[in-house]
């Protein structure tokens, strides 16, 4: 899926939501009621702009239950222990604005210096010609500003290529995997807050969820006369909830891969193929190597280099080595084939390329077959995927351990957005401030 297919689907999908709208809007009850009689949607459903808002009381009996949990006596010990653990994720959020606010200041005072530094020095700008074929961090820094020290100040440039390479990415993940990690982290986010307000017996009037343009969030809504009515120290403790099960959540993940139990669930679930040599992820769809090597094949040997490695040298690669390498390697034998085989061959230029990939498609069987390449080896690097591991059920794909690994990576990142101090927003129109 393009960034363009993105775009169409996006506007396909508001389309779609403002076409529902209008068709609901002009649809009329059969039989006139009164206000009196019409109950309230169970869902309400708001459309604003490109702003698409959810919201549901469906929760509010299971926050009523828990706040009516947290104040019996047989309980005080466990209200006592939440609200000591709350009060301490308060005191490591107010340290956390402290420090983010006195890097921003020392970033904005070590930017004006710079801008005085610039202005003051003497020496002629120099014009230097970019070069599109270089990485971005292999071309020259903008002349002036100083790139050492813990406050160095990067050329803006670069960081504009970074976010739309990162939104390029996250726009073109066809499965999702960062919208469903933000989801998730959200709702440990807002029940933060919908626990800690249950320790003061705060009411939730609705929870929900909502979609701006393509970005989705998730919010809980209290009553403000009753957050208004407590005291200081309970609504920092509300309001800081969020962001300490964020951080709480993030020291978890990082146990996680401290204690080693994603190596655990690797050795489980997969197990090494390096020493017979390239398990098949996957194929590109549009290439065509698509219809004959399949995924789960085994590639034993690109032409003639042998691709199994052994198991205490893993940081061997001759798959990328070979099909990124600049020059041909050279082949000490030749092929045999039946002059017949030539009548209606097609002459090769001297610029290509032909590539032999031997390969089993079962590989409990010795039978080998091999696939016939005409073109530059990097596309095969390019349209095949491939791993050193091989799962060992056999309806597992191999993509298993790459999307659980992305997906976790996904989640650490917008855990770590999420642990920010905010507040609460705006009163709406029926005075009901959310979180969100």
């Amino acid at each position: 899926m393009t960034f363009i297919a993105v775009v169409l689907w996006a506007a396909g999908f508001w389309m779609t939501v403002y076409g529902v709208k209008y068709l609901s809007h002009r649809s009329k009850p059969v039989l006139p009621l009164s206000n009196g009689l019409r109950r309230r949607p169970t869902v309400e459903v708001t459309v604003k702009n490109l702003h698409l808002r959810v919201e549901t009381p469906v929760l509010n009996a299971l926050h009523d239950g828990l706040c009516r949990v947290l104040v019996l006596d047989n309980h005080r010990s466990l209200r006592g222990f939440f609200i000591k653990l709350y009060d301490l994720g308060s005191a490591i959020g107010i340290i956390g604005m402290v420090a983010a606010l006195v890097l921003l200041w020392g970033l904005m005072v070590n930017l004006f210096m710079s801008a005085l530094s610039l202005q003051s020095t003497s020496r002629p700008s120099s014009l230097v010609k970019r070069a599109f074929d270089q990485p971005l961090e292999a071309q020259p820094l903008i002349s002036g500003f100083d790139d050492d020290g813990m406050f160095a100040v990067r050329p803006i440039v670069r960081l504009v290529f970074k976010v739309a390479g990162l939104v390029s990415y996250v726009a073109t993940n066809t499965r999702f995997i960062d919208t469903w990690a933000l989801c998730i982290c959200q709702i440990i986010h807002e029940s933060g807050h919908a626990i800690a307000a249950a320790l003061r017996r705060v009411p939730i009037l609705c929870s929900g969820i909502s979609l701006t343009v393509v970005f989705p969030s998730a919010f809980v809504v209290f009553p403000t006369v009753r957050l208004q009515m407590l005291p200081l120290i309970d609504r920092l403790r509300i309001l800081a909830a969020g962001c300490f099960h964020n951080l709480v959540f993030w020291c978890l993940l990082y146990f996680i891969a401290w204690t080693g139990m994603g190596t655990l669930f690797r050795t489980l679930v997969f197990q090494d193929a390096s020493n017979l040599g390239k398990v098949v992820v996957g194929v590109d769809s549009e290439s065509p190597l698509h219809n004959h090597i399949p995924p789960g094949a085994l590639v034993t040997k690109l032409d003639d280099t042998v691709l199994a490695v052994a198991v205490d040298v893993p940081s061997d690669d001759p798959w990328g080595q070979f099909l990124l390498a600049p020059s041909t390697p050279s082949v000490h034998q030749g092929w045999c084939i039946d002059n017949s085989a030539l009548e209606n061959a097609t002459a090769l230029r001297q610029d290509q390329q032909l590539t032999r990939i031997t390969l089993l498609e079962d590989p409990s069987s010795t039978e080998e077959e091999v696939v016939l390449w005409s073109g530059p080896r990097r596309e095969i690097w390019e349209q095949v995927e491939v791993s050193s591991l091989r799962p060992r059920i056999p309806f597992i794909s191999g993509r298993l351990l790459r999307r659980t690994s992305d997906f976790v990576e996904w989640i650490h990142e917008a855990d770590q957005s999420l642990i920010i101090p905010g507040e609460h927003a705006p009163a709406t129109s029926t005075g009901r401030p959310s979180t969100s």
